[in-house]
């Protein structure tokens, strides 16, 4: 016994004829009586559905670890941008106490005026800035105007 599930149509010749469907429905052809198709089809649908179930739960599980790994590595260089910015503001205020207010003209940071001069420009030599000034300034020396490939810590006395 053979049982086939499909479109039956007539064919040019008169004979009927089991064919796919043409709204692509599913076609069977098979020794297996309709009752066990059902079933097994029945069957199938129940593995995909734990298989869905199985995998979609693993996806949200996953999903949701990347999302809380990002978000303490976003937490945590929010937190190390504060520890900078409160050691930057501790190093300059801790400059603005011990600054001589009685800097010589030639001893004071050329863009500023206040602070004394601390570090030199590379490769012109020149040493005309303080270390707050020198955070902005990144491309050209203030004094001859030559292009500024490295910034050193000079010790001036």
């Amino acid at each position: 016994m053979i049982t086939g599930i499909g479109e039956l149509v007539y064919a040019k010749d008169g004979t009927l004829k089991l064919q796919p469907p043409s709204n692509s429905a599913p076609f069977y052809l098979t020794n297996m009586q309709i009752t066990s198709l059902v079933k097994k089809l029945n069957d199938s649908k129940k593995n995909y559905r734990l298989l869905c179930i199985i995998f979609g739960t693993i996806g949200i599980i996953l999903g949701g670890l990347i999302v809380r790994k990002y978000w303490r590595y976003r937490i945590e260089l929010e937190e190390e941008a504060k520890r900078k910015l409160q050691i930057e503001e501790s190093r300059r205020e801790r400059r603005r106490r011990i600054r001589d207010e009685d800097l010589p003209e030639n001893q004071q940071c050329v863009v500023c005026k206040t602070n004394p001069i601390e570090i030199i420009l590379l490769p012109c030599g020149h040493v005309c800035l303080c270390e707050d000034c020198s955070v902005d300034i990144t491309e050209n020396c203030p004094v001859c105007r030559q292009a500024i490939e490295k910034k050193a810590v000079a010790y001036v006395l």
